[in-house]
């Protein structure tokens, strides 16, 4: 009914073939969501939530996803979200609910027997084994009190197996979420668990990338990045380009997004000329293509460059054989060069 109008993607895990630094205490973290009616992940940009998430629960079955965009804050649109969701995965659920908002008429205002709707479609088809729903970027929809509400409702009437992880930058704005707390119902998982420790930062360089840094270079690197994981993977990015930490070295950073913007200003400043035209040029995308890369470029090379530059780990997410993104502190950065 919607299909032709609902991206798909969106209902993708971030797809990312570069290898992921384990670290075994978030997945403690993470199995322990198992136990927990709801999960939220809050950190700010660049603690690596998504691509810990994804990490987390790949090995785990019945994962539904949902990757909020901006567009999203309408209450029939983010319901018909939800259903994708659902039913990207297994075709058999959300007819039953689609029908049931066409018969209702899509400017019906009471949403709350549609999501009961599907409530019910996930029972009948899950009520035996264990689900888990993934909702990121939630932020984005924080300030409609409408969908708030039906976020509530969903959490108070989900079958008793499934369980919704919600990853946001900010807490959201669900009156629901003092009672969950004093009822030991939700699991909260934030910037200290997902920062790197020093010893993290170790052996994230020496043992997963093969750098050889001393303690006293860790210690700079962490003390600078406050264990902030996007500051420090584009430290590792410098070291790449000139085997050592003088990126950083004598410099006095007096905020993360200081360091980022200076980090990302000379990482940018070492790629050839078209690898760096390519990324200002193409930064005005929200999803990239081959096809629209090449239309805002007037050229033919796209798909090459794109490999390239997900090859060498320029904060690009992959998100399926032909759609990316940029990292989103760094699609602000490239704008902002534009």
């Amino acid at each position: 009914m919607f299909g032709n109008v609902v991206v798909r993607t969106k209902f993708l895990p971030s797809y990312n073939k570069s290898k992921v630094f384990s670290r075994q205490h978030l997945k403690n973290i993470f199995n322990k969501t198992a136990q927990y009616p709801i999960t939220m992940v809050k950190a700010g940009p660049g603690y690596g939530k998504s691509a810990y998430l994804t990490h987390g629960f790949k090995e785990k079955d019945n994962v539904f996803w949902y990757n909020v965009t901006k567009g999203d804050g309408d209450v029939l649109t983010f319901l018909i979200n939800i259903i994708y969701s659902f039913s990207t995965v297994d075709s058999e659920i959300g007819d039953k609910t689609l029908n049931f908002i066409k018969e209702k008429g899509e400017t019906n205002q009471k949403w709350i027997p549609v999501l009961n709707s599907l409530i019910n479609e996930i029972w009948d088809k899950y009520r035996y084994e264990e689900l888990y729903l993934i909702i990121d970027d939630y932020h984005l929809l924080n300030n409609q009190p409408q969908i708030n509400k039906l976020m509530e409702h969903l959490i108070n009437h989900r079958p008793p197996n499934m369980h919704i992880i919600i990853s946001t930058r900010k807490v959201p704005n669900i009156s629901a979420l003092s009672m969950w707390r004093v009822k030991d119902q939700i699991l909260e998982i934030d910037e200290s668990e997902l920062k790197l420790t020093e010893e993290e930062i170790y052996k994230y360089f020496n043992e997963h990338y093969n750098y050889e840094l001393n303690n006293e270079d860790i210690s700079l690197i962490y003390n600078l990045t406050e264990g902030w994981i996007i500051g420090i993977e584009m430290i590792r990015q410098g070291i790449k380009e000139d085997n050592s930490l003088n990126l950083i070295k004598n410099k006095s950073m007096d905020s993360l997004e200081h360091l980022f913007n200076y980090l990302a200003e000379e990482i940018l400043t070492k790629q050839n000329e078209e690898v760096r035209k390519f990324l200002i040029k193409t930064s005005i995308l929200r999803i990239l293509t081959p096809d629209a890369c090449d239309f805002v470029r007037n050229d033919n090379n796209s798909d090459q460059i794109l490999k390239y530059i997900m090859k060498n780990d320029l904060f690009l997410i992959q998100l399926d054989d032909q759609r990316y993104r940029y990292h989103h502190l760094f699609h602000d950065f490239l704008k902002s060069r534009a």
